[in-house]
């Protein structure tokens, strides 16, 4: 409660921010595999499934990635994206949040709620208001669905690691969409993940580090076929990196998880390498 307290004092700047990045984030981007040429690739051979990866380096500017056209289900890592569409809206309708819906962001983000990530699914105009906030970013290879049946639509939405470097960088980095204020609140809500869902890329981090992710996962066609994922923002020990992994073919959770906190891992390690 104490934390929720402070949280709510970081409530959101009524002023709505002029669409997109700031100016000069949308100089076309390159993208090299080096970073992952030596240990990782070396890794990622000896494993089962698709791994993908993208990498910002907010230090040298530069952004890494591999497999960045493979598509993935977001599943609970689009939480993120809905959290950055809710907070956006109440910038424009110039409302503060409130301390029900702060605990339900609070309950959705730190501790994976399906329930409450479906609330704010429908506050933002579901599928089709998810496809409005995302034409800003731009996100360019993501495809909301809409709720059916029992079907929440948000978790099996294609998204590339390349979007989802996009939406993360959306608290990481100064823009003109998200609010200094929106942002210290995403970022401090995804600082504090679940203490049973601290694996993904909070995995090779040292201690003292910040680290702000969310996890996803899902089955796919059956429970031998998993989707894993993991985004995030890190920095410490010289470091400063959006990151982004999704894994698709894993023949368990367990596994899945292994191979994004390996990959993660080695990809601390070597990032001072790479100025």
């Amino acid at each position: 409660m104490k934390r929720l307290l402070l949280l709510s004092a970081v409530v959101i700047s009524i002023v709505a921010p002029t669409p997109g990045f700031a100016k000069g984030n949308h100089a076309p981007p390159t993208y090299s595999a080096s970073l992952f040429a030596g240990s990782v690739s070396s890794y990622l051979q000896t494993r089962t499934g698709v791994v993908s990866i993208a990498v910002y380096d907010h230090l040298t500017h530069k952004t890494w990635a591999l497999l960045p056209a493979k598509l993935n289900h977001a599943a609970s890592v689009s939480k993120v994206d809905i959290m950055a569409a809710y907070l956006h809206q109440l910038q424009v309708k110039k409302q503060s949040l409130t301390a029900a819906n702060l605990t339900r962001l609070t309950q959705m983000i730190e501790y994976s709620d399906n329930a409450d990530a479906a609330y704010f699914y429908r506050l933002i105009g579901v599928c089709q208001g998810l496809t409005t906030f995302n034409a800003m970013i731009p996100l360019t290879a993501t495809t909301p669905v809409c709720p059916h049946g029992d079907i929440y639509g948000w978790g099996i939405m294609n998204t590339t690691v390349l979007d989802q470097l996009r939406v993360v960088k959306l608290f990481s980095t100064k823009n003109s969409i998200l609010t200094a204020a929106s942002r210290k609140l995403g970022l401090s809500l995804m600082e504090h993940i679940s203490a049973g869902d601290t694996w993904g890329v909070s995995t090779g981090p040292q201690k003292g580090s910040t680290v702000a992710f969310k996890n996803g996962w899902s089955p796919l066609t059956s429970t031998s076929d998993w989707q894993i994922n993991s985004i995030g923002w890190i920095r410490g020990s010289g470091r400063n990196y959006d990151i982004a992994v999704m894994s698709s073919g894993d023949p368990s959770f367990a596994y899945g998880v292994a191979t994004i906190g390996q990959t993660a891992q080695l990809i601390w390690d070597i990032l001072t390498k790479n100025k």
